[in-house]
């Protein structure tokens, strides 16, 4: 009886888990914004359901399937596309480390920051299952294998931002500067690329506070 008993609570243990992880390979409302030139689409913003393909070594972060609203299902890369939105999750797509891949969006503000992934085996999402990487705020979680991307409202550049101290200060500036205090921190190594969330939600509340 108390082994069927451990054997339910397990069970139910597992489920809530499996509930609590977003499954990157399942069906989920969004839109697509494709690029001017794509004449695969009769519109620039075509509305549907969006999920990403798995294969044999996890899920291929550079294309995605749409299923339209015609019940029509394409497969699209990444290098057809601008942008698109999958439920409350935004991907931009980009030339990135040598191939077109998506980055997801991760602070959206006067200044966002972008993440993308890269994987040994040539996908862009280095996991075996479907549930892909979260992201809980720290840049540690995500591994060597994650780029991150600083982009500013005006020009929408994206600049990958360095690991090596030098290079990490050399971009905060071309991005921040004109943030003298979050700067003078960045400079004395008191904020780091570890703290690049911290920095890039501080710089915007700032922003946001001097604009009113």
């Amino acid at each position: 009886m108390k082994k069927a008993i451990l054997i339910f609570l397990f069970y139910m243990i597992a489920q809530l888990i499996v509930v609590g992880q977003e499954n990157y390979d399942t069906w989920v409302d969004g839109y697509i914004i494709a690029k001017v030139d794509n004449t695969k689409f009769e519109k620039d913003t075509v509305f549907g359901e969006i999920r990403f393909i798995e294969n044999k070594m996890g899920l291929e972060f550079y294309k995605i399937e749409l299923q339209m609203q015609s019940n029509e299902t394409i497969k699209i890369q990444a290098s057809e596309i601008i942008s698109f939105q999958r439920g409350t999750k935004y991907y931009k797509s980009g030339f990135f480390d040598n191939n077109y891949s998506f980055a997801e969006r991760i602070i959206h503000g006067p200044i966002s920051l972008y993440s993308n992934t890269q994987s040994k085996y040539g996908n862009n999402i280095c996991s075996n299952s479907n549930d892909g990487p979260k992201w809980n705020g720290t840049i540690n979680q995500y591994g060597d294998d994650v780029d991150f991307y600083i982009e500013d409202r005006t020009s929408k550049k994206m600049t990958v931002i360095p690991s090596r101290y030098k290079k990490f200060v050399e971009v905060m500036e071309m991005y921040i500067s004109d943030d003298k205090e979050l700067m003078s921190l960045i400079v004395s190594k008191e904020l780091k690329l570890k703290n690049i969330v911290e920095i890039i939600n501080q710089y915007n509340a700032n922003f946001i506070r001097k604009e009113r």
